[in-house]
């Protein structure tokens, strides 16, 4: 039986990954209906990402939902640097590679941010925890070698981000931990960061364009377009928000997982009752990525099930221990014998 700490753990671990998961599937509908009411600017899109979130999460500190805390800028900078390589990298990645190939990369770091945790952290990993792993990324290689072709920057693209996305992840949860800051307090200092360190890219890419129709304050701000970018920004404060509740309460390895669940799922949706077309190639992968997430989930079941077994037994020794040392027998052995 787990104690009551380690059922809140979990309660909050599982409610971080609902969040992320509805989230993740929010944003993803917001942006569809943003491109397709032709803003086509990515950049400025990520920018207002993360300008809506440093103000919800401004708003949210107002109302006293949450504490500030006072954190080494310096090391949130860091983590702010590590973000906005993952975010331009992975879509430098999608601009010259196949959608298919992006998320095969996409899913590779999962053995390198293993790979950063062991080598540089010396963090160890039960090994039938490294074999699920291996279960999940053998299944989107599966699942997603049946369609793309290579081409060398493409490639130098994609296997930056996927360096980036790994940074990206350990860093988060281990400067959550160096300066015991909450998903909120550490993200209230990285988004405005984000935000501020993508303007120059903004100048750029969206807004000194000569082409006609390339430049975003030319771009038809109607009502309706300014909700859809409302909806966009707010699905993005969740999201950015519940990644970092992720990694926090469980690990960047956890967060990989789960970053596998979502695509499988979400494949697995538009097939069933979208109709999306699949191969057998596809489907079986999917069907095997599944199984490795299962046997993670099982396995971490077990692992937490073991400590908590572990915990409740050292408690049990303690008490025991202090019963016996404050018995009245054991008084009347330590009483000094009176002469008299």
């Amino acid at each position: 039986m787990l104690p009551k700490a380690s059922h809140w753990g979990a309660s909050r671990s599982i409610a971080a990954m609902a969040f992320n998961f509805l989230s993740s599937v929010g944003i993803v509908a917001a942006n569809k209906q943003v491109f397709r009411a032709a803003f086509h600017f990515a950049t400025s899109l990520t920018f207002w990402h993360y300008f809506v979130t440093a103000l919800g999460l401004a708003l949210l500190l107002q109302v006293r939902v949450f504490q500030a805390k006072h954190l080494d800028w310096r090391k949130c900078a860091r983590l702010a640097l590590g973000n906005i390589s993952f975010v331009v990298f992975s879509n430098l990645s999608l601009q010259h590679n196949s959608v298919a190939f992006y998320q095969l990369m996409k899913h590779l770091s999962t053995p390198v941010v293993l790979f950063i945790e062991f080598y540089f952290y010396n963090q160890s990993f039960d090994t039938s925890l490294v074999r699920s792993l291996l279960i999940m990324v053998a299944g989107m290689v599966v699942a997603f070698a049946t369609d793309f072709n290579l081409n060398a920057l493409g490639t130098c693209f994609a296997l930056i981000s996927v360096v980036a996305c790994a940074c990206y992840a350990v860093w988060t949860g281990r400067l959550q931990k160096e300066l015991d800051a909450n998903p909120l307090q550490l993200q209230l200092y990285v988004a405005p960061m984000v935000a501020a360190m993508l303007i120059p890219f903004v100048l750029v890419a969206d807004l000194f364009s000569k082409e006609p129709g390339r430049r975003v304050i030319d771009y038809a701000y109607t009502a309706e377009n300014v909700r859809l970018l409302s909806y966009s920004g707010i699905a993005a404060l969740c999201v950015n928000v519940s990644v970092f509740m992720v990694i926090g309460y469980t690990s960047s390895v956890t967060y990989c997982v789960l970053g596998i669940a979502k695509t499988s799922a979400i494949i697995l949706t538009d097939f069933l009752f979208f109709g999306r077309p699949l191969q057998m190639m596809n489907l079986l992968g999917i069907l095997i990525a599944l199984a490795g997430v299962t046997y993670y989930s099982i396995l971490k079941l077990q692992i937490a099930s073991r400590k908590a077994s572990t915990i409740n037994a050292n408690a049990m020794e303690k008490h025991d221990h202090i019963s016996f040392e404050s018995s009245p027998e054991k008084k009347q052995e330590r009483s000094p014998v009176q002469v008299r």
